[in-house]
């Protein structure tokens, strides 16, 4: 199926043609929510509702967010299985509820994070968030 060259609203999600630039929010745009391994026309997909939490974070943060992992596809999770990285097969990234992000202070992002994600990882140089919400999760890499 062929996607227009623009985001589409479907069920819940923003879904768009990679390397399309689009405003998803105050902060953040199309591109930032990208599969590293996908080529470019290809769909991708991210939450809106991990698009308003995010915009909520940067809010009361005040400071810029990176996103450096969201939209994964099945065949870039398996990639980077091959490189060593612990990836879940059961990932959040895969359906497009789950960000990575740094910033440069990191311990004011945990605490503002916490306000609004449930499902939070912690590595040494960025976060995990993911919008499941049935029981509060942390757990560290």
């Amino acid at each position: 199926m062929t996607y227009p060259d623009k985001v589409l609203l479907s069920k819940g999600y923003y879904k768009w043609q990679k390397g399309t630039i689009l405003q998803l929010s105050s902060h953040f745009v199309t591109t930032e929510f990208e599969c590293a391994g996908s080529k470019s026309g290809d769909l991708q997909c991210i939450s809106q509702d991990l698009v308003q939490r995010l915009q909520n974070v940067r809010n009361a943060l005040k400071m810029p967010l990176s996103i450096t992992s969201a939209y994964r596809t099945a065949e870039y999770q398996l990639y980077l299985q091959t490189l060593g990285y612990k990836t879940s097969p059961n990932s959040q990234h895969l359906l497009g509820n789950a960000v990575d992000v740094t910033c440069r202070d990191m311990d004011k992002l945990m605490l503002i994070c916490e306000c609004y994600f449930k499902s939070i990882g912690i590595a040494k140089s960025f976060l995990h968030l993911d919008t499941r919400d049935d029981k509060i999760r942390r757990w560290s890499y």
